[in-house]
């Protein structure tokens, strides 16, 4: 539905893959997340008997021979699970009360969900007619985890701004969980500074609000106010959800400074096939030229700096934004060659933006992530696309 825009905005408990993220051959093109609001913690589920046997890396065919484990239709479970059994002994349900009915009829004896909704189902039996409440609540039980599951908003591939839009709403509510500003704080009436100001500026209402921004134009000024005040921070939004079903906390929460939050996504289906690269764009037009061109902005210990050596060029380049050009160079071209890797010194930011604009350079590494400069970066008047920070000081990585 959504590939089709008769809805604009996916939010159906629908996780963020590698594979849905550049190519689903069912709609014939990718879709586009924000980040992550949720990890679902995933355990085995069901009759224990069936649950150690989906527990274990290959079930025992004569023992398991009539496992049959239900997953839940938009996470990734069926996929994962495919890898070690047959099609007729995996299942897709929509929701709770179709898995519930699936154990009633046989259908199900295993699942894969959160504790939550293992409970959720266990407690459906409880309450069905027919069923053996004792049988139930002797045997049905919560295995070992099977992974988590990031969870996000998802919108079409094709409408950048509208992508850029739903992310920074889902920012402005994260980031009112750490600077304090409640539904009740914020206001549209509230007089703040440019965007260019941190995010927290005094309210009318006698707290904290946001800044206002024009990056969406005049229509959208009050956008990250109006969007607290409709639905609240993060952690109001948590405080209305069952805590047993929903342990937002365990999983997800935001990076004060102290600590590194950095969860790795899921890859999904990578033995799909997909369309290759774009004949008019970026990656095709490094692999015709041979050779990736990388900006860093030099001098900066730790991250890109130059050491002279005895090569050829008398010099060596070391850092982690170097590396992170290595790293899609490697991707790339499947080879370590530092030769193939054009580093690109900028003196500044600016520099480095209009160098991506002009195509001088295929990617920025190093460089401030802000909702100006991926809506519109004002030197060049275009937005761009960033990587998830790699550290937050906070430098991430940059595509046109």
């Amino acid at each position: 539905m959504i590939s089709s825009g008769r809805i604009d905005l996916l939010v159906n408990y629908f996780s963020y893959t590698m594979d849905r993220d550049i190519y689903m051959p069912s709609i014939d093109t990718g879709l586009s997340f924000v980040t992550p609001y949720h990890y679902e913690t995933s355990h085995y589920g069901g009759w224990s008997h069936f649950v150690h046997c989906a527990e274990q890396d290959t079930p025992d065919k004569e023992d398991c021979k009539d496992l049959h484990v239900c997953v839940s239709n938009g996470t990734r479970y069926y996929d994962l699970l495919a890898y070690k059994l047959s099609k007729n002994q995996l299942s897709v349900r929509d929701g709770n009360a179709d898995t519930i009915q699936g154990f009633i009829t046989g259908e199900c004896n295993a699942m894969v969900d959160s504790k939550g909704g293992i409970r959720a189902v266990r407690n459906g039996l409880l309450a069905s007619p027919g069923v053996d409440a004792s049988h139930v609540e002797n045997d049905i039980i919560v295995g070992a985890s099977f992974g988590l599951e990031p969870m996000a908003l998802c919108v079409r591939e094709d409408d950048v701004q509208w992508r850029d839009f739903v992310f920074w709403v889902f920012e402005a509510i994260h980031a009112g969980e750490r600077y304090g500003i409640t539904q009740n704080s914020s206001s549209s009436t509230t007089t703040t500074p440019s965007w260019a100001a941190p995010w927290a500026a005094s309210s009318s209402k006698g707290g904290l609000s946001y800044a206002t921004t024009n990056v969406f134009g005049e229509g959208t000024k009050y956008m990250l106010q109006d969007a607290v005040a409709a639905a609240g921070n993060f952690d109001e939004i948590d405080n209305l959800l069952d805590p047993l079903a929903f342990p937002l906390k365990d999983t997800v929460g935001f990076n004060d400074g102290t600590e590194g939050i950095m969860l790795s996504l899921a890859l999904g289906k990578t033995e799909e096939e997909g369309p290759g690269p774009h004949p008019d764009g970026t990656l095709a037009t490094i692999l015709q030229r041979g050779q990736l061109r990388c900006a860093v902005r030099l001098n900066r210990p730790g991250f890109a700096e130059r050491h002279s050596d005895n090569s050829t060029i008398g010099f060596a380049w070391s850092g982690m934004d170097v590396d992170y050009c290595r790293a899609v160079h490697g991707a790339i071209f499947a080879t370590m060659s530092e030769e193939e890797v054009e580093l690109v010194e900028v003196v500044d930011d600016e520099e480095g933006f209009k160098m991506l604009h002009d195509g001088d350079v295929d990617v920025y590494a190093g460089v401030m992530m802000t909702m100006e400069r991926d809506v519109l970066e004002p030197s060049t008047k275009m937005g761009f696309a960033f990587s998830r920070p790699y550290f937050y000081n906070v430098s991430a990585l940059l595509a046109k």
